[in-house]
Order: C-alpha cells, then sequence, then structure tokens
C-alpha cells in the first residue's frame, strides 16, 4: 500500500467551497466584474487562479475568431488586438453560472498545488499544450504564488536554454532536470487550511488515501501514456517512475545500515545529499503519513522528535535516541516501510 492524493476528497471539498462562495456573493449581485473576483475570496491564490482560468479560456475564443483573409502576425494587427483585450479585461462581466465552474477550477488547482505541486505543474504544462512556449510559461508565473520555487526554477532554466517553443515530452524533461537539481520541499500547509478552514471546515486527514501498489507493465516507447510516466532516457521495458515520486520513495535500509555506501543511481544520489533540516525535507505527504503510522497521530510528539533529531551532532547520537525511544521498546518495526523511509529521510542529515 501506498499514499496518494484523495481526489474524491479534493473535489468534494472544492465542490462544496465553491457553493458557499457564489451563493453568498451571487445572493446580493447578479453579475462580478474583474475587480470583486480579485477579492471574491479572501484566498488571494484562488482569486488569482480564477483570473488564470478566464485568460487561458478567453485566448482559446479570440484563436478561434482569427479569419483566414488577414495577416494577424503584422505589427499593426497585433498592437489592436492587445488594445482591444485591453480594454475588455476593464469590463469583466460575469454570470453566477459562468463563474460556479472557474471557481471549482480554482479551487481544485490550489488544492493540488499545496499538496502535490510536483503533479500541478507538470498538468500546467499538458493544459498549455504544443507548443510549449517561453512566453506562455512567463505569463503563467505571475499566477502562481504558492510552492512558486519550483516553477521558478523551471522557467528560469528554459530562459537560460535559449528555447522559445518545445514539445510536451521536452518540456516535461526540461521539468524532471530540475526536481533533480534543486533541493525543493513543499510549503507547510497550515496557513492555507486555516483559510480554506474559515468558510469550510477542511480536514487534512482525508487528503490522503491508502492505495494498492500495481506493478507498471511494459508500454511501447511509441505510446504517449508511457512517456508521461518514465524518466527522460529510460527504455521502455524499465520500471517507470515519475520523477516526483523520487522525493517519496521507500529506502530499504535499518538503523544499523544509515551509514552504508550509496547506490550510484541518481536517486541514491539525491537520497543521500546533505540537508540542513530534517524538519524542512519532510514533504507533506510524508508527515502526513509518519504522524499516522508512526506517531499515533499525534503531531506534537512528531515535532518533539523531528526537533531533537535536528538538533543531534551525529548519526549515532540520532540513531542512539531512536532506538531507546521508538526501536529497542518495540513501538516501531524496523521492517516496516513508513520506519525505513523515516530513517532515510533522517540519515541524510548526516551523510558520509
Amino acid at each position: 500500500m501506498e499514499t496518494a492524493i484523495n481526489h474524491d476528497y479534493i473535489n468534494s471539498y472544492a465542490e462544496a467551497y465553491t457553493n458557499r462562495i457564489v451563493d453568498r456573493y451571487f445572493s446580493e449581485n447578479s453579475i462580478i466584474d474583474g475587480e470583486n473576483i480579485l477579492s471574491i475570496t479572501e484566498f488571494r491564490q484562488i482569486n488569482l487562479f480564477i483570473v488564470k482560468n478566464i485568460m487561458v479560456k478567453w485566448e482559446m475564443e479570440a484563436k478561434k475568431l482569427r479569419s483566414p483573409f488577414f495577416d494577424y502576425n503584422s505589427h499593426e494587427v497585433r498592437n489592436a488586438l492587445q488594445d482591444f483585450m485591453n480594454v475588455l479585461s476593464k469590463n469583466i462581466s460575469i454570470e453566477q453560472k459562468v463563474l460556479k465552474p472557474l471557481l471549482k477550477m480554482a479551487v481544485t488547482d490550489v488544492l493540488i498545488l499545496i499538496f502535490s505541486p510536483y503533479d500541478f505543474f507538470r498538468n500546467e504544462l499538458l493544459n498549455i499544450g504544443t507548443p510549449v512556449s517561453l512566453a506562455e510559461l512567463e505569463k503563467r508565473k505571475k499566477f502562481i504564488k504558492i510552492n512558486s520555487e519550483l516553477y521558478n526554477a523551471y522557467v528560469q532554466k528554459i530562459e537560460m536554454t535559449g528555447v522559445d517553443n518545445m514539445q510536451i515530452k521536452e518540456a516535461k524533461e526540461y521539468f524532471d532536470e530540475v526536481c533533480e537539481e534543486i533541493n525543493f520541499s513543499p510549503e507547510e500547509p497550515d496557513e492555507y487550511i486555516s483559510l480554506f478552514s474559515n468558510e469550510i471546515q477542511f480536514d487534512l486527514k482525508k487528503v490522503y488515501a491508502e492505495v494498492e501498489n500495481v506493478p507498471d507493465t511494459e508500454e511501447d516507447d511509441t505510446d504517449p501514456k508511457a512517456d508521461s510516466g518514465m524518466n527522460p532516457g529510460s527504455n521502455p521495458g524499465e520500471e517507470k517512475v515519475p520523477i516526483h515520486e523520487k522525493y517519496f520513495q521507500k529506502k530499504a535500509t535499518l538503523v544499523d545500515e544509515l551509514k552504508k555506501e550509496p547506490a550510484s543511481t541518481v536517486l541514491d544520489f539525491h537520497q543521500k545529499q546533505k540537508i540542513d533540516s530534517i524538519k524542512k525535507n519532510i514533504s507533506i505527504q510524508q508527515r502526513f503519513r509518519f504522524v499516522r503510522e508512526l506517531f499515533s497521530e499525534n503531531d506534537e510528539l512528531f515535532s518533539e522528535v523531528i526537533e531533537y533529531l535536528d538538533n543531534c551532532s551525529s548519526i549515532e547520537e540520532a540513531n542512539s535516541y531512536l532506538n531507546e525511544k521508538f526501536l529497542d521498546n518495540g513501538q516501531w518495526n524496523n521492517e516496516d516501510d513508513s520506519v525505513t523511509e523515516f530513517l532515510s529521510v533522517v540519515s541524510k542529515k548526516f551523510p558520509d
């Protein structure tokens, strides 16, 4: 079993949240304008994503209006179109039935951005479609305020390559490279959970669900579905591991083996990179699982243990503490997947 995003809960919460906001606003208004969209919720990221969704749909509609009889690339026409769009943007007027799906999409996207940023950003690339342009990446950058470090690093890498347009496959490969190159940790969700709960109580325990591990089957390398699950340069017969899962991998190690030489894979290299803080390098998903499976849902105990381990000066001191507190008395089984994963994170603070 492994832990994955519970999309049923995400969707049902987004629906309830959307209904609450829409019903309240339109009980006193018949339409909403651009200024009020930017303040319709107290959660700025949601409001920005509504605007982003409007922009995307608007640009798609504008492309459909292009006639084959005119040169839309001429300087004069482009300037006129830009002026026209600027005027339209100051006259946004949206009815309830139109806003509702835009708001629900925004709420869903914000939740995925908070709890699974890797999935969110890869989905953004797919939503842009082919070709993925640097201009489009830059345009969306201004709308992303949560976990923006990863996306900003990605845009910067594309800028450095000098590539203006890419196919989806190439764009995803660059994103995978950035994930491997930077030591990114998702932001703590507490502040955002509070903002959501101000409207409707958000249950963190329902965000993740246990799912069966399904062995990957071999796929032809011409199948586009195979590409989305493969690392750059992998062969069709190899195990396909999405890049974001590299940061949640279970490592087969025991307390007495934490200082073994790492294997020569990219994944093992990143697992053994030195970190300055254990706390900052435990993902939201990992924290949820550790608290539930290792600390009997006692968040205070989890925080206490992490703080102690972060202050240890050596792996021996950390091992001694964990042995005495959890392993020697049988509270933890060192063959349990969650235990080995927790120890793997701790080991990164004390590399050879």
